[in-house]
């Protein structure tokens, strides 16, 4: 089973705005036309790579092997290495709750990376605006996923391994 996790349109509307303003900008400030398209040109370029690495779609693959996602950081995890998994309610309550951003994204209602915890702990996570999380703990790692279709998630992964 395949779960997307659709990027922010937050992320596009900004790009937009900002290119739109620069674009402005260039029109209406008086010099050589071609040093004003050329800079045109690096402007639009920059923000086109900016969209393709930043503006793009994640999954949470769940199959016999285990869960694995590409959402801003990849995470592979068999089942034979999750010594515990937890479905939490209103995780953001608990001390399960993000604290701060380590390393990753945090755009609009999509958090994935390396999170620290109200706990302590340190957890890599995609969350998107979802109240309650699976929380998976392989030794000394702990995942927390909450996508949209956390429910699908769970029943999926509850199928090779018990969830409390």
């Amino acid at each position: 089973m395949e779960i997307i996790i659709q990027p922010p349109q937050t992320v596009l509307y900004i790009l937009i705005g900002i290119l739109v303003v620069i674009i402005a900008s260039m029109l209406l400030k008086k010099g050589d036309r071609k040093k004003k398209m050329l800079s045109l040109v690096i402007t639009v370029v920059v923000m086109a790579v900016v969209i393709f690495f930043v503006y793009r779609k994640g999954s949470i693959i769940v199959d016999d092997g285990g869960i694995r996602t590409n959402t801003f950081g990849k995470i592979e995890v068999s089942w034979d290495e999750i010594d515990k998994a937890e479905y939490i309610e209103a995780f953001d309550s608990t001390n399960y709750g993000l604290k701060s951003k380590l390393s990753g994204v945090g755009i609009g209602e999509l958090k994935a990376g390396l999170f620290l915890l109200k706990g302590g702990d340190r957890a890599r996570i995609v969350v998107q605006k979802n109240e309650d999380a699976l929380l998976l703990r392989a030794g000394d790692k702990l995942y927390l996923l909450a996508p949209d279709q956390l429910d699908s998630l769970v029943s999926e992964a509850a199928k090779y391994i018990d969830i409390e």
